[in-house]
């Protein structure tokens, strides 16, 4: 084999007088073959990654790809058209039989990521019963971005400004966490969103949980807003700033993993990242780096500000503005009708609704650490109590 074979397996020579249904059975038969060599190096890389942990079941994996990539490339190498140097401007036949092996050993290969999905990526995903509101926030956020980028002058009209809210435009505090950028700056946030909203609803109550997302957003909107204007009179930031439009459920994100690093921490005081151990009560601070120097344009003042409602929301302190007086929540959730619709609308196989009678009294005490997403045998949404 030379050297230009073995750096392209899939290389086709040139064939003089071919005609247009050669080159497009030539065309076809290399396509499969670039198709399954690119998919089996990159399940290769996905599966070892996500079977890091589990040595014997990487190599098996690793093993089986790598004897697929050595048959598939086989097989193209076989079929490769070239010129017969006997009878000038001959090419071999399209083997029929060889493209229809080559599609059986697509569909095993198929077959093989699937396995592979269903080992290792889709154990990753959360499992149902989902919290229903942290199941309706992610929801409402992916249909907000896409009405958002259907009417694109929603994401001027929504999106916040210190100068906008001076100038009373109230409703962009409850608007602005709902828009986002663009796909990418959507699916990092729910991405991140979901465990540490899912626990904070279990352990909270689905009711209270609610009326937190909406407080947040505000409370962190004006305080952005607030602290910008501090700034700039201080001769800290330049006055455009006045102008930033912010937008993005960021701030969301901020501030429930700071509650749950808050928690965790009480039973896990430091968190192993890459090769360093650093205090688990830390673990926002290291996402706001991260995030700051990956993406530039981001709100830095918007995260930190977050992160220090959530150390006020893990203490209880936010909840002097989040908690209704005379036990309203519990009073909502008495009534009869309330609760057949949360059971008729929301099946206990699929949902759970946490109620306040299961959490009120020791939602905010410290001395009682409930992490179902880190006990043994359980995830995020199998436990109410």
């Amino acid at each position: 084999m030379n050297d230009q074979r073995e750096s392209n397996p899939v290389t086709s020579l040139t064939v003089p007088n071919e005609d247009r249904r050669m080159r497009v059975r030539r065309q076809q038969l290399d396509g499969i073959g670039s198709a399954l060599r690119t998919h089996a190096l990159q399940q290769l890389q996905v599966s070892t990654t996500l079977a890091e942990q589990d040595e014997t079941d990487t190599q098996t994996t690793a093993a089986v790809v790598d004897a697929f990539v050595s048959r598939v490339m086989a097989h193209v190498e076989a079929n490769t058209v070239v010129e017969d140097d006997q009878v000038p401007g001959h090419v071999e036949p399209y083997d029929f039989a060889l493209a229809e092996e080559l599609r059986t050993a697509r569909a095993e290969y198929e077959e093989l990521v699937g396995s592979v999905y269903l080992q290792h990526v889709l154990p990753l995903l959360p499992q149902p019963p989902y919290p229903v509101i942290t199941s309706g926030i992610i929801l409402f956020l992916n249909f907000a971005y896409i009405f958002s980028h259907i009417n694109t002058s929603l994401l001027h009209s929504w999106a916040l400004s210190p100068n906008l809210l001076f100038a009373r435009e109230l409703h962009r505090l409850n608007t602005y966490p709902l828009v986002h950028a663009n796909f990418l700056h959507l699916f990092f946030n729910l991405i991140v969103l979901y465990t540490p909203l899912a626990e904070f609803e279990i352990t909270h109550g689905s009711l209270h949980t609610a009326i937190v997302v909406n407080t947040l957003g505000a409370v962190t909107g004006i305080a952005y807003s607030i602290t910008t204007y501090i700034l700039i009179q201080l001769k800290l930031e330049s006055i455009d700033a006045l102008d930033t439009m912010i937008l993005g459920s960021s701030g969301f994100v901020f501030a429930f993993l700071t509650v749950l690093s808050c928690k965790k921490s009480q039973i896990q005081p430091n968190t192993q990242i890459f090769a360093y151990s650093i205090p688990t009560v830390f673990i926002p601070l290291v996402y706001l780096v991260i995030s700051a120097i990956l993406v530039p344009n981001s709100s830095f003042l918007g995260h930190l500000i977050s992160i220090i409602i959530g150390v006020l929301i893990h203490h209880g302190i936010f909840a002097l503005i989040t908690i209704p007086p005379f036990q309203i929540l519990h009073k909502i959730e008495s009534i009869s009708l309330f609760k057949s619709a949360i059971d008729s609308i929301f099946p206990h196989e699929y949902f759970i609704w946490t109620w306040e009678a299961d959490v009120a009294d020791n939602r905010y005490n410290e001395n009682v650490i409930h992490l179902p997403i880190y006990e043994e045998g359980q995830r995020v949404g199998t436990n109410s109590s």
